[in-house]
């Protein structure tokens, strides 16, 4: 007969490793939690603008780039060409999207009429899958 403190370890075990047998869990592909926020210093505050999870790496940077669009357009004219000018740099993407597969975090960012804005991707790891 199982006592109270065997069920609590085994548990603990489930819960660490992912399954019954106390082998680590296979890992499963990463998802990726895409941002775009602002901070306005007059207020001290970051007001979301957008948030996305993705599968893959590529399809972060995919929303990254619409989102990015989306802010340009309701940007003046000289904040919105330097954002023009970042969605055409393809080496920036790649360098992001490298950054991405390593599991590193991505991060943009820029300044219009004293708004500070911020768009990024970062890694979350999934749970482990049971073996």
């Amino acid at each position: 007969m199982r006592t109270a403190r065997h069920r609590r370890q085994r548990r603990r075990l489930i819960a660490r490793t992912g399954n019954r047998k106390g082998k680590p869990g296979l890992p499963i592909q990463n998802r990726y939690l895409c941002e775009a926020l602002a901070f306005a210093p007059e207020y001290g505050r970051f007001y979301l603008l957008g948030r996305c999870a993705a599968e893959t790496p590529e399809f972060a940077m995919q929303w990254l780039q619409a989102r990015t669009r989306h802010i340009a357009d309701q940007l003046d004219p000289p904040a919105s060409h330097t954002l023009q000018c970042w969605l055409a740099h393809l080496p920036e993407h790649e360098w992001a999207l490298t950054l991405l597969h390593h599991g590193r975090p991505y991060t943009h960012s820029f300044d219009s009429d004293g708004v500070h804005y911020y768009l990024s991707v970062r890694c979350l790891p999934k749970a482990v899958r049971m073996s």
